[in-house]
């Protein structure tokens, strides 16, 4: 996804601007949750709900959430880093929590 996102950089970045499509975000994050269901299967029936009573959606939303706030980042800052360093930091990410960036 990173490396057609630089390929098409021209396009995705003014899709993903103030004067591009106010749904991008949504629709991008949508995209994302495509190609984990895709590689994964179905992730409702694989997880379990961080907190008992509340939806696996949650769970779901805490998966994309920051992929696609560092995906959109990336977009909105020219696109600078190679696509294989926002992996990296994205995989990464997901290996450590805010306290341990913090501390």
């Amino acid at each position: 996804m990173l490396n057609y996102a630089k390929k098409e950089f021209s396009f995705i970045a003014a899709i993903a601007s103030e004067k591009g499509d106010p749904q991008f975000p949504s629709k991008f994050k949508k995209l994302l949750h495509l190609q984990i269901t895709t590689k994964f299967g179905d992730l409702t029936k694989k997880l379990t709900p961080l907190v008992d009573g509340l939806s696996v959606d949650y769970n779901i939303e805490i998966m994309l959430a920051a992929p696609a706030a560092i995906i959109l980042l990336w977009i909105n800052n020219g696109g600078k880093d190679s696509p294989e360093k926002i992996a990296k930091l994205i995989v990464d990410g997901t290996r450590i929590s805010p306290y341990d960036i913090v501390y």
